[in-house]
């Protein structure tokens, strides 16, 4: 849902291949939020087995392989701010909140891609401005940000 909380926002949106859109999400609080590095991870299917193959005398032949997953999830790092002016703390992701330590703290967050869903989120930082940059999984879904603090 895309629900507005200040003047910059955080949003992450699926569109699908002929230009629909499939969800939206927004986050943020009350001051200053930003996304800065997006990235998608699928995480393999192994040991999918089945007759997938005929062969020469038309006996079938199990193949193990590497399939498509469900398991496709989306990561988000970027940055949010501490509270306003009035006193209002923390930023909403999801049904998720959570409050800046400093000035401006860093976030990753994992959403599922079929629907974007928050999976979870983690956050961290200084007293000053700390923000996540880029954002990168392996092959192993490993998750690794860069950032400044």
């Amino acid at each position: 849902a895309w629900v507005e909380r200040s003047d910059q926002d955080i949003f992450l949106a699926k569109v699908g291949t002929t230009g629909t859109v499939e969800w939206v999400i927004s986050a943020g609080g009350l001051q200053l939020d930003v996304a800065r590095g997006v990235t998608l991870y699928e995480a393999p299917m192994l040991g999918q087995e089945g007759n997938t193959s005929v062969g020469e005398e038309g006996s079938s032949s199990g193949v193990e392989g590497i399939g498509r997953s469900s398991n496709v999830a989306v990561y988000v790092t970027g940055s949010f701010s501490f509270q306003d002016m009035y006193g209002a703390a923390g930023a909403t992701f999801g049904s998720e909140t959570v409050v800046a330590v400093g000035q401006e703290d860093m976030f990753l967050l994992k959403v599922g891609a079929s629907d974007g869903s928050v999976i979870w989120i983690v956050t961290g930082g200084g007293f000053l401005k700390d923000a996540g940059r880029g954002v990168a999984v392996d092959g192993s879904g490993d998750v690794y940000v860069a950032g400044y603090f």
